[in-house]
Parts: structure tokens; C-alpha cells; sequence
């Protein structure tokens, strides 16, 4: 059993996990921190069983840093019950300014530095 992750983990971005197993029979479900996890707008999961093994894909679109940060099990119940674990920690996005923070910022200062200089 092994989760695949594609996609970003920043908010805002969609994430794809895919649960890999070697079972062929067996009910996979999805939990996010020990709670099962229902479909909405933003959450999808689709299980697989064209194959001889069992595989199954959640998609969380739009990721929230709040809502969607924790703990993402992917469980089989059948003869045996397996589950394999996913932390997922989301990030803020990284706005480029292309360097016009710092430029201002030592603008500033050297006008202030002149200005100082000027008046003594």
C-alpha cells in the first residue's frame, strides 16, 4: 500500500493523493484526521476496480491552509484492515514582488541619509 501525491500544497492549489494497494477486494475509504471524509465541491474521491488490485484517488481543489492541513488516511476493510497514513502542512503562497520591496526600502533610506546630510 503507498499514496502518490500530485499537485501543489500551497492554498489555493488542487491536490491529487492516489492510494495504491495490492487487494482486490476490500472497501477503500478516505479519513482526514480519523474522521471519514465526505465529498463536497471541493473533495472528490473515485476508487478503481477496472484492475485486478484495488487503487483509489482523492482530489481536494482550492486547498485552505486551515480546513485542509492534517492527517489524510486511506483505509481498506476486508479480510484484513490496512491503512496507510498522508500529513499534509500547507503553506501561504510566495508572492514575487521581483525585488520593488527592497528597492523601496533602500530608497527610502538613502534619501534620509542625503536629506540628513544636506541639513547639517
Amino acid at each position: 500500500m503507498g499514496i502518490i501525491e500530485s499537485g501543489g500544497r500551497e492554498t489555493g492549489d488542487s491536490l491529487t493523493l492516489t492510494c495504491l494497494t495490492t487487494f482486490s477486494s476490500g472497501s477503500l475509504s478516505w479519513l482526514k484526521d480519523d474522521i471519514v471524509l465526505e465529498a463536497n465541491s471541493r473533495i472528490s474521491y473515485s476508487t478503481n476496480t477496472a484492475y485486478s488490485t484495488k487503487n483509489s484517488v482523492l482530489q481536494i481543489d482550492d486547498l485552505d491552509e486551515t480546513a485542509d492541513s492534517g492527517t489524510y488516511t486511506c483505509r481498506i476493510v476486508g479480510e484484513t484492515t490496512l491503512s496507510i497514513e498522508y500529513e499534509l502542512a500547507l503553506t501561504e503562497p510566495v508572492v514575487d514582488t521581483g525585488g520593488i520591496g527592497i528597492g523601496v526600502i533602500i530608497a527610502v533610506v538613502v534619501l534620509a541619509l542625503l536629506i540628513v546630510i544636506i541639513w547639517w
